[in-house]
């Protein structure tokens, strides 16, 4: 979760007006716990279309944490808008304490919503896959909405 409260161009000397906080994490693989939640339908069309072994995981948000919010910015400022961001990353390291690389992580933006209307539609899906220099093979990332 990123957290902007205040504007990008008053940053100055090293002071920035934002901060990063890890709410949660998982080892995906080799997987550290057993997993409860079986894999839908929508998992299994994807790893039959791309032909590739796919790995499903869950991560649960605490139910404290804030919801996305972000600030309009009038017509005159630039930069990143003051509010509260998620961003998701998946990335591959050796240890649990290495700090990814900006090349090697998968970074996917997304909203968390306080409210949720009563009727349901067609729920949020978004796909993103990452080519890695030096090794072979794609990194896909697949995130959807579910009961």
């Amino acid at each position: 979760m990123t957290y902007r409260y205040g504007r990008e161009e008053d940053e100055v000397m090293g002071l920035t007006f934002a901060r990063e906080l890890i709410v949660a994490s998982t080892q995906v693989y080799p997987s550290s716990y057993t997993s409860t939640h079986t894999r839908t339908s929508l998992q299994e069309r994807l790893e039959k279309k791309t032909r590739v072994p796919c790995l499903s995981f869950h991560l649960d948000l605490p139910s404290c944490a804030p919801a996305s919010v972000t600030l309009q910015q009038g017509k005159d400022e630039t930069g990143r808008p003051c509010g509260v961001n998620w961003e998701l990353r998946v990335f591959v390291a050796s240890t649990p304490e290495e700090q990814p690389h900006r090349r090697s992580c998968v970074r996917l933006l997304i909203r968390r919503l306080q409210f949720a209307p009563a009727k349901q539609g067609r729920q949020p899906v978004t796909c993103n896959s990452k080519e890695f220099l030096l090794s072979p093979g794609k990194l896909y990332l697949h995130v959807s909405l579910i009961d």
